[in-house]
């Protein structure tokens, strides 16, 4: 997603050390390439994913978010995206991520907002099961997540969400020259009401770190943690 890309690039320094929890195909790998001297690096569970992330410029381990095999404050920037929602115990997530975290982390996760309230009462089970057939376990509001997830030491430095309007748009066979007048709608909304949309993003800065990012790039496994990487997946 675009607004998601422009956060990261915004936070991004030349020679950052990235990573993305939960890479999936490694979209936001190979665009974090994209930015001076930084080194990308992506974490995901599935074998198939991380097969398809190896055609970016990052590395990639198999690793499960909740367990990261990385040493403390590893990364200027940590990113997870569209993630959280499908993990029982976000906060032990979060704590890895904070964890490996030198700077700032970022999450993305689907909010529960206008868009969603809309759907589900035009909807009426639709949306509840289309979250359950993606493996959504916790669709909260931005300002829940936000409260739950920074620990001590961490600030809230961005809490904004997108209206981005639904695929199961597409399952109730809206018109194509709707298209123009819906993409009008979310941008309409966007700056209406910029915590009722649909999409959150969050960006937490560490209150112990200036500005200056990770001055040096470096293999993958300098990275890892011994003792993490062996309560990590297998």
């Amino acid at each position: 997603m675009l607004a998601i890309w422009t956060v990261l690039h915004s936070l991004l320094k030349p020679a950052d050390l990235f990573l993305d929890a939960g890479c999936g195909t490694g979209e936001y790998l190979a665009l974090a390439a994209t930015v001076p001297r930084v080194s990308a690096y992506g974490v995901d569970l599935s074998r198939n994913y991380l097969r398809r992330a190896q055609d970016t410029e990052g590395e990639v381990v198999r690793a499960d978010v909740s367990h990261l095999p990385f040493r403390d404050s590893a990364f200027g920037v940590v990113l997870c995206s569209e993630v959280i929602e499908h993990i029982e115990k976000p906060k032990d997530t979060a704590t890895e991520l904070f964890r490996t975290a030198e700077r700032s982390v970022v999450v993305t996760t689907p909010n529960f907002g206008l868009m969603r309230f809309i759907m589900r009462l035009l909807s009426g089970r639709l949306i509840d099961q289309l979250d359950e057939s993606v493996g959504h376990v916790s669709i909260q509001k931005v300002g829940t997540w936000s409260a739950m997830l920074a620990p001590n030491g961490w600030a809230i430095e961005l809490q904004r969400t997108c209206h981005v309007v639904p695929p199961i748009l597409s399952q109730m066979h809206i018109p194509t020259p709707f298209a123009r007048p819906v993409d009008y709608l979310e941008k309409a909304l966007n700056k209406l009401l910029p915590l009722m949309g649909n999409i959150s993003i969050l960006v937490f800065r560490n209150k112990k770190t200036n500005a200056q990012s990770l001055v040096l790039s470096t293999s993958i496994s300098t990275l890892i943690d011994s003792r993490s990487a062996r309560q990590g997946a297998k």
